[in-house]
């Protein structure tokens, strides 16, 4: 579907719908529609910089659009090691699901893919800026352009090597994992990532907005559902804090989606840099209903950040302007912000930081 690419138009268009529930939905040019939705990726971004929000999920119809769509698939070293990490297990996973047998040498394969990933990033981003104002420049490509050579840093060889390191020793923790062993007990057939049966929408809906999830795995045994993410980056207090409200939302994921009881769900964040045991846990209701207010008071805050346009019996319009999506500079984030080179205020707070700018765990 075409996007407008329209030069000086201010904002985006919102439009709310209200029914027996109500959902706000982006209207674009050229009869594109989007609705606003909510998940944990955006949640982390809106808290911790408005503006970083708005270039992410508002700047389709901005004079900026295309260099935020570009800046969009910009990914750190420590992301993309995980990235790598999911995509070998995932791979090692359906082999099994097919019948076939487990790959034994995932760890090398793993380095061996952080290492290609690393170096066609310079290409992927010539292309880019090459190709800047064009629909090519927009293709989704299965290597994804780093962040620290779109802003020409050099973090070292030793940085990469001991990401490098990272994702096989994730990996080879994972191939003699006690988690590894329980998934392959269970018949493939009640994985749900991998069998046609179990494949549902990536979103659950509350109260109409659409809450998207990305856990990496999950299946069925008895009665209970098994829900699954891996962790590649260090299990500090702040990230098990965090991988614990991520787990309420998955959690809840599978009552609203696939309708299983609260007490029949089990979720467990595997952080692979360890020795990883079998401990999966019950997310209780308090913690359900309490990620399920934050959910809708999130929204509600979004919208706040919105201007009304106009209003009739039917539907409320509003504006998303970038005036109203506060900065909140901060040398170290803004330093780690794909979109610094779009916001005067990133710029002034990380231009007295040099080289590190692309490290932090995922």
């Amino acid at each position: 579907m075409k996007r407008s690419g329209s030069e000086g138009k201010v904002g985006a268009l919102v439009t709310q719908i209200r029914r027996t529930t109500w959902r706000v939905t982006i209207v674009k040019d050229m009869g594109v529609t989007r609705n606003i939705s909510w998940s944990v990726t955006r949640s982390r971004t809106m808290a911790d910089c408005p503006r970083q929000g708005f270039f992410e999920y508002y700047a389709d119809g901005e004079a900026e659009s295309y260099a935020a769509w570009n800046l969009k698939e910009l990914v750190t070293l420590p992301m993309l090691a995980g990235e790598v990490v999911d995509i070998v297990i995932s791979a090692a996973l359906k082999k099994v699901a097919k019948r076939e047998p487990l790959p034994t040498n995932m760890a090398d394969v793993g380095a061996r893919n952080f290492r290609k990933f690393v170096e066609a990033s310079p290409k992927i981003i010539a292309s880019m800026r090459e190709n800047a104002r064009t629909a090519d420049a927009r293709r989704r490509s299965p290597y994804r352009p780093l962040q620290s050579d779109w802003y020409g840093l050099d973090l070292g060889k030793d940085y990469e090597q001991r990401l490098e390191k990272q994702v096989a020793d994730c990996l080879l923790n994972f191939e003699k994992s006690e988690v590894l062993g329980r998934i392959l007990a269970v018949d493939p057939v009640n994985w749900g990532p991998f069998t046609r049966s179990m494949r549902t929408r990536p979103y659950f809906e509350l109260d109409g907005t659409r809450a998207y999830t990305s856990f990496d795995f999950y299946f069925t045994e008895a009665d209970t559902l098994f829900i699954l993410d891996w962790k590649s980056g260090k299990a500090s207090q702040r990230q098990r804090e965090a991988a614990d409200s991520q787990l309420s939302v998955y959690a809840l994921y599978g009552v609203h989606e696939l309708i299983i009881p609260e007490d029949h769900i089990q979720v467990q964040a595997i952080w692979l840099q360890e020795d990883v045991a079998w401990q999966p846990h019950e997310v209780t209701s308090p913690a359900l209903r309490a990620c399920e207010q934050r959910i809708r008071s999130e929204v509600a805050q979004e919208i706040s950040l919105l201007k009304m346009n106009e209003a009739n019996k039917n539907r409320v319009e509003y504006r998303a302007d970038r005036a109203d999506f506060p900065a909140r500079p901060s040398g170290n984030k803004c330093a780690q912000c794909k979109y610094r080179e779009l916001c005067p205020e990133g710029q002034v707070a990380c231009s007295h930081i040099a080289g590190k700018a692309d490290v932090g765990d995922r």
